[in-house]
């Protein structure tokens, strides 16, 4: 089982382990991953990588689980490593999708 993994500071995407995501570490402001790995709701996550059509690849998983949030450090830039659950909804079999447009 793959994944996706957003090396800090770069246009870099490598497959890894569909355990854990690793994401430049954001202003808690914007957004509190370490509120969402407590709280009980799941939500839905898409990295879009890419800007001009013909070069641009989605990734979608509509449903998402935090179950944790640690710092790091990825190359000198502040990260944060989610490992997560990416569940499928009632439609079934659709837990991630990669679109290329």
């Amino acid at each position: 089982m793959k994944c996706f993994t957003k090396t800090a500071s770069s246009q870099e995407v490598l497959i890894t382990n569909r355990a854990t995501a690793v994401i430049e570490e954001p202003v808690r402001a914007t957004t509190d991953y370490f509120a969402k790995a407590v709280a009980t709701a799941t939500g839905n996550s898409s990295i879009v990588l890419g800007a001009s059509a013909g070069n641009i690849i989605t990734v979608n998983v509509p449903q998402t689980d935090l179950t944790g949030v640690t710092r790091g450090d990825t190359g000198g830039v502040n990260s944060l490593n989610l490992p997560y659950l990416a569940l499928p909804t009632t439609a079934g079999n659709n837990e991630l999708s990669i679109v290329m447009t």
